[in-house]
């Protein structure tokens, strides 16, 4: 199935400006207050720490309201400090899961190089990696485990990339090093994605991934009429000390989230995980068919 182009109206297009000047604005609040914040507070690390998770939380819960968002919680977020692991899907997913997690966030490492965005991101204490050099995974591994031993919670995309699959893509273990070597909890988490009828799908809309142009890609997201985000938590923990080991039970775990989540659940729910990324698209894909198929009628 090929999606066809979406046009927006001039109405939709002075909306999707206002949102853009309002998210920009209120950032800018939000990075001088926890800017002073953490200037003032540095003497009082657990109060730093305190200040820096209620204003990313806050930021999180503005923007996703600027845009329309509506955000669907399943199941009982972990108390920090832990390590969760999610499936990827866009940039939207460290805006809804910020919401209700007091955590840092391991990112690829341009994303401090973003306007304004990289400034709150650095102030949020985000914990950058350059997944493309292979010599970056051990320093980005020690400052995973030093966010733990303060008392934080790190939550990790350990694809390594985002995606438009609903199914997850071949994990990295080598991301996760940490809680393998050390012996530590992983939670889980699945996010799902959908927009409103008559918007472009979300595939397209809020997926992030491949070649796409972050600047165009965030001027479309704004055009929509809003969206829904659905966020399932695991209420059961994986446990390995072979990291490889710990990598097919996470995804097994996040897999079997992720499946809850389709419209069709009862009709996916016996379905193997795709052993590759190519085979997950190509399930994606059927799936798409199908749903395409069954509106038609």
């Amino acid at each position: 199935m090929v999606e066809q182009p979406h046009s927006f109206s001039l109405w939709r297009r002075c909306v999707a400006l206002w949102r853009l000047l309002l998210i920009g604005g209120f950032t800018l609040l939000i990075v001088v207050s926890l800017s002073i914040g953490r200037l003032v507070l540095r003497p009082w690390p657990s109060r730093k720490q305190a200040w820096r998770v209620a204003h990313f939380s806050l930021w999180a819960r503005g923007v996703v309201a600027l845009i329309g968002g509506r955000v669907v919680w399943h199941g009982t977020p972990p108390a920090a400090p832990f390590f969760l692991a999610s499936n990827h899907l866009s940039y939207l997913d460290i805006v809804v899961l910020a919401q209700r997690l007091p955590a840092v966030f391991v990112s690829k490492a341009d994303v401090k190089h973003w306007p304004v965005i990289g400034m709150l991101t650095r102030l949020a204490d985000t914990l950058y990696i350059n997944r493309e050099r292979h010599r970056d995974i051990p320093r980005a591994n020690a400052t995973i485990l030093e966010a733990l031993e303060r008392g934080d919670g790190v939550v990790l995309f350990p694809e390594g990339t985002s995606s438009e699959s609903d199914f997850v893509l071949p994990i990295r273990p080598s991301l996760l090093e940490v809680p393998a070597r050390h012996a530590y909890p992983v939670n889980t988490a699945a996010i799902y994605f959908e927009t409103h009828s008559g918007d472009p799908h979300a595939h397209r809309a809020i997926c992030y991934y491949g070649d796409m142009d972050f600047a165009s890609h965030v001027w479309r997201l704004m055009h929509l009429r809003g969206f829904t985000a659905t966020v399932r938590f695991s209420s059961s923990q994986q446990l390995a000390t072979d990291r490889k080991e710990l990598a097919l039970k996470v995804r097994e775990d996040i897999h079997t989230l992720q499946l809850k989540n389709f419209p069709d659940a009862a009709t996916v729910e016996s379905e193997a995980i795709p052993r590759s990324a190519n085979d997950a698209l190509n399930t994606h894909q059927q799936h798409q068919d199908k749903n395409h198929d069954r509106a038609a009628r």
